[in-house]
């Protein structure tokens, strides 16, 4: 490009579509990150059969919808399949909350189901121990943060990249438009 003679303001354009993508690229991510939690509801002590067809760790919450106490009233929750002795719920190392709409939930456990089938929760009270209070409400399925990390790290890395690289073609565009505007008012003065 000559001296003096800026580029094109349509240049801008290229450089609004590049944040225009950024911004969709972002939300989709979000919303797939969302969408990748499916929590299963259920009422214990009792037991409930489901269907895995993606095997790995899956996470246990108990959930209130108001505001109880969100503590394991001493459950002794376990998920079994045919021919294999049980899996016990094992202790969360970090912490998982959640709100949605009314209901709040705490994680209290995880187990691995390692492979697509037929399973069964059960959560029973200790040996000796009187039910009372009747049924509790939990929430179990595949462990959330695994099917929200990916879109979020895939999604948001090329939207920044796509931001990244609207914002410099914006701030290159004016920084080449105000460099010829003064060599202009220089050659006119």
């Amino acid at each position: 490009m000559a001296e003096g003679h800026p580029p094109s303001r349509k240049w801008y354009v290229p450089a609004f579509v590049l944040v225009a993508g950024a911004a969709i690229v972002g939300g989709l991510a979000t919303f797939m990150s969302i969408n990748s939690v499916s929590f299963t509801s259920v009422e214990l002590p009792g037991s409930s059969t489901f269907e895995v067809a993606t095997p790995g760790m899956w996470v246990v919450c108990i959930e209130s919808i108001d505001d109880q106490p969100l503590e394991n009233p001493g459950l002794e929750i376990q998920f079994s399949t045919a021919g294999e002795p049980p899996i016990p719920l094992k202790s969360m190392s970090g912490r998982l909350t959640y709100s949605i709409g009314g209901v709040h939930g705490v994680g209290i456990g995880s187990a691995v189901l390692g492979h697509p089938g037929t399973w069964t929760i059960t959560g029973r009270l200790p040996d000796g121990q009187e039910k009372s209070g009747g049924l509790y409400r939990y929430a179990f399925g595949p462990n959330p943060l695994e099917g929200v990390l990916w879109p979020i790290l895939i999604g948001g890395g090329i939207a920044v990249i796509l931001v990244s690289l609207g914002v410099a073609t914006w701030g290159l565009v004016f920084w080449m438009r105000f460099k010829a505007m003064r060599v202009a008012t220089a050659m006119e003065g």
